[in-house]
């Protein structure tokens, strides 16, 4: 029996979604030519931002897990989990962020008990 469906839906999902009884994982690319700490952290707090705002409670619970900035690629990538991609984009686009690539994946959280990895 799967468990019951704790997060709304609206509208339609990628096929992925129906097979998951929770939130899926999205990984967001934007690709910025010439992009500064500075300007890193700015895009981070525009897209933790994004749940409180009134667009975000229309399109139901997203939550910004997290991004990265790869310096030497110029890249920033965002872990998002949300109801589908279709939310997802109606956030982003509120909220002026035109992401390159949208990918559905799968994250796992380390330990923290663990030490670091040692060579």
């Amino acid at each position: 029996m799967r468990p019951p469906n704790e997060w709304p839906r609206i509208g339609p999902m990628p096929s992925l979604d129906a097979r998951r009884p929770s939130r899926p994982t999205f990984l967001i690319e934007c690709y910025w030519p010439g992009v500064t700490e500075r300007d890193f952290h700015d895009h981070v707090d525009t897209l933790d931002s994004l749940v409180p705002r009134g667009a975000a409670n229309a399109a139901g619970p997203v939550v910004h897990v997290g991004s990265t900035l790869v310096v030497e690629d110029e890249v920033i990538l965002s872990l998002f989990h949300a109801p589908g991609v279709d939310q997802l984009r109606v956030l982003l686009a509120a909220r002026s962020v035109a992401p390159d690539r949208i990918l559905v994946v799968t994250a796992v959280r380390g330990r923290r008990d663990e030490p670091g990895l040692r060579a």
